[in-house]
């Protein structure tokens, strides 16, 4: 089973990835911090795709980006930043130097989410209900 995991400081965000990842058939491991991550990453394996939220106290998600893409060389694995704000100067020069690395704005679609896996991976997901993934989504279908 291939596994995604996900950084972000927002539970809600961390409890939406997980719900939705989970229903398209993956393992998911959720992180609150970039410290988190890397402290479960020296305990395990590299995970088969990143998401990671851009805007983090401490670590940034750029700053995560480039420890990860240090630490794994040729392994590293798929990246999506996703973020809520428009991107950054810092943002913006990291994707154009590495095409590779993909992008969400928050909100967005589960069919986006769905896509962009699909894209990566060239394999078919289970089916997700279809709604925007924002925290009033989150709130009114989740909790």
């Amino acid at each position: 089973m291939l596994r995604i995991v996900v950084i972000d400081d927002d539970s809600l965000v961390l409890s939406m990835m997980r719900r939705s990842l989970r229903l398209f058939g993956f393992e998911v491991d959720c992180h609150s911090s970039a410290a988190a991550f890397f402290w479960h990453l020296d305990n395990g394996r590299m995970p088969d795709m990143v998401f990671s939220d851009v805007m983090m106290p401490q670590t940034n998600g750029l700053e995560l980006y480039r420890r990860l893409k240090a630490m794994a060389g040729p392994d590293m694995p798929p990246f999506v930043f996703t973020t809520g704000y428009d991107q950054t100067g810092e943002l913006e020069n990291l994707l154009q130097e590495h095409p590779e690395v993909r992008y969400l704005k928050k909100p967005f679609q589960l069919s986006q989410l769905r896509h962009l896996i699909h894209e990566q991976f060239g394999t078919q997901l289970q089916a997700a209900p279809q709604h925007t993934f924002s925290q009033k989504s989150l709130v009114l279908e989740y909790e």
